[in-house]
């Protein structure tokens, strides 16, 4: 873990992960009783990727797990896809 995403990760816990700075804030995803989250932050000109999983039920509590942190970069893909159109 590099000097900023160890100073990131502090300010997190010191925090309790209200950041201001979210960018691409991820739907938390379904896998069976656990659930998966990935957001993206800008921190100091950088861009942060959290990845958080928590286990338990909308219906009871969440018990949430240490998250991960990495410093990423943005890259841009271009998709090319072929559409059939009908030939009048």
């Amino acid at each position: 873990m590099n000097d900023l995403v160890a100073k990131f990760a502090k300010e997190w816990q010191e925090n309790e992960g209200e950041m201001l700075g979210c960018i691409d804030e991820g739907d938390w995803e379904q896998d069976h009783k656990y659930q998966y989250n990935t957001s993206i932050y800008e921190y100091e000109g950088r861009y942060i990727r959290v990845n958080q999983s928590r286990s338990g039920s909308y219906h009871s509590d969440w018990y949430y797990n240490d998250p991960d942190f990495d410093e990423v970069a943005p890259r841009k893909v271009v998709v090319e896809t072929t559409v059939w159109d009908r030939i009048k």
